[in-house]
């Protein structure tokens, strides 16, 4: 007969037959993966069991990722994957005896983006940040930091930045060739990327670096960029300041809804592409300006809804607002104007401009 735990499910130990696996994986005491080992998911058991790599299979967002091994120490069952877990990803481990999962705890905070060199690469990029706690953020090859904005100092530059708590900070960069990582010691400590009444979070100027990005890592308040990117994912919903993204080498293709509780948002770029329809969110917005912010041209029937979206919106808007990238701008149909007017009455506008 197996040996029994204390909630009373017979357990066998590692080796032992006439296991109950639909009750061992219930028996989970915990699923973690920690910062020092971001490959490792850490799964504890009131025993251990006899299982290997090939019984368990990993997500991370949705997406498989490759088990390399799995060993035991006593109870706790370390199953690595192929690439390391980052800051905010959700992982789920589903046990293949039973189709049972368990939604791993996260406690890893380093998170890496990646630049890309672009033409000679000799060409300086401009990365401002304001963090709430001390962090540093390193690069990988092919890439350097620097202290002017020339692109000079420190001699050959330096791999290592550390960004230091109570103002928006200032570094220089140069990818000179192919791509390289910039891997930041904590990502949930980054709160500003630029600020508009300071400074721009990211410019870049010819030849310059240009940097890829999951936006949503960062539980930012102000996101202000005109330079080289592409942005993947949602924008932070603790976006309680500033969107800003002027410039037509920012690349961004997104549906989700986009104001949350943002107090100015200004979008324009040729490569933009917000094709939501969801305007909605708690705040007030002092700025208001969609100039370019998606490829096709937007329908009548969306124009409502999204004109809806804002009339339903918590908080006051400016007295004038522009919403480009309509298709029947010049003449729009009864409804879309109707639409107009009840957001005019419901947030005190004077000026409503659709334009193409």
């Amino acid at each position: 007969m197996s040996p029994a735990i204390g909630i009373g499910i017979g357990i066998p130990f590692n080796g032992g037959g006439g296991i109950s696996w639909a009750a061992y994986w219930t028996s989970l005491i915990s699923a973690t993966v920690e910062n020092a080992a971001p490959t490792d998911v850490v799964l504890t058991f009131p025993v251990p069991a006899a299982l290997i790599a090939t019984d368990i299979t990993a997500t991370v967002n949705g997406v498989a990722r490759i088990v390399s091994s799995a060993s035991w120490t006593g109870a706790v069952w370390t199953v690595v994957l192929a690439s390391a877990v980052e800051y905010g990803d959700v992982v789920v481990m589903t046990f293949v005896k039973t189709g049972g999962t368990a939604a791993v705890t996260n406690n890893v905070l380093t998170y890496a983006a990646l630049l890309t060199s672009i033409d000679t690469g000799a060409g300086i990029s401009t990365l401002r940040m304001r963090v709430s706690a001390d962090i540093t953020v390193t690069l990988g090859a092919n890439a350097k930091f620097y202290t002017d904005a020339g692109g000079t100092l420190p001699a050959g530059g330096s791999a290592t930045w550390t960004i230091t708590s109570g103002a928006l900070r200032t570094i220089y960069l140069k990818c000179t060739t192919g791509t390289a990582t910039m891997s930041f010691s904590d990502a949930s400590k980054i709160i500003r990327w630029g600020d508009g009444s300071v400074a721009d979070g990211w410019t870049s100027g010819a030849n310059a670096a240009m940097i890829t990005i999951i936006i949503g890592k960062f539980p930012l308040a102000h996101f202000w960029i005109t330079g080289s990117s592409t942005i993947i994912g949602a924008l932070p919903t603790s976006i309680t300041a500033e969107i800003y993204m002027v410039g037509n080498n920012i690349y961004w293709t997104n549906d989700a809804p986009l104001l949350s509780a943002a107090t100015y948002v200004v979008i324009s770029g040729v490569n933009i592409n917000w094709t939501g329809l969801d305007l909605s969110g708690t705040g007030n917005i002092t700025v208001f300006n969609m100039g370019n912010y998606r490829i096709a041209k937007m329908s009548s029937a969306d124009m409502i809804t999204l004109l809806t979206s804002l009339t339903n919106k918590v908080g006051t808007l400016p007295a004038a607002i522009i919403i480009n990238d309509y298709l029947d701008w010049a003449a729009p149909p009864v409804g879309v104007t109707a639409a107009v007017d009840a957001l005019k009455i419901a947030k005190s506008i004077t000026t409503v401009t659709l334009g193409a």
